[in-house]
């Protein structure tokens, strides 16, 4: 019979143990390094980079290392993605009704291009109005019901100023 020595085991154990934890600090030693020689300029950078590769970290991480020649993790670039992201992109912040007209009266404007709807809205993120619009406004008959209320507004406002123009003209 083979009989093993349990403080052998626990030795073997407690090295393994050990190795990970060393692997844990290795890895948090490179973020500090990363951290003491990070700039502005490479916040932006890695911001550009992700919008475009769509939040791929894999990929934004291999281009972001490719142009700034530092050895980032895809890990350690989405953390400091999500530190340095504006607050109006966060995912909590919830569509209003007013929201959703102001999105429709764009669309009516500039037809598709969600971009140009973004920049007059005040809202750096296109994908989250375009979004919205397919898979709320236009996909739940809101639609209809918005345009509606657009036309009713135009309406108020044709016969607000009309009634000033005959005001004008009476007194």
């Amino acid at each position: 019979m083979c009989f093993e020595n349990p403080t052998i085991i626990e030795e073997a154990d407690s090295s393994k143990l050990m190795s990970s934890q060393d692997k844990v600090s290795r890895l948090q030693q490179g973020h500090q390094k990363l951290e003491e020689n990070w700039s502005m300029e490479d916040t932006s950078v890695l911001m550009k980079i992700a919008l475009d590769l769509k939040l791929d970290w894999k990929k934004v991480a291999k281009k972001f290392n490719a142009l700034t020649n530092k050895k980032a993790t895809p890990n350690f670039l989405k953390l400091k993605y999500k530190a340095n992201k504006p607050e109006y992109t966060t995912k909590n912040k919830s569509f209003s009704l007013q929201d959703d007209l102001t999105i429709l009266k764009m669309f009516l404007k500039h037809g598709a291009n969600f971009d140009a709807i973004s920049k007059e809205i005040n809202d750096n993120d296109s994908i989250r109005i375009r979004n919205r619009f397919y898979s709320h406004i236009k996909k739940k008959n809101v639609y209809e019901k918005l345009y509606k209320m657009i036309i009713q507004e135009q309406l108020k406002k044709k016969a607000e100023a009309e009634s000033a123009e005959n005001q004008g003209i009476n007194i």
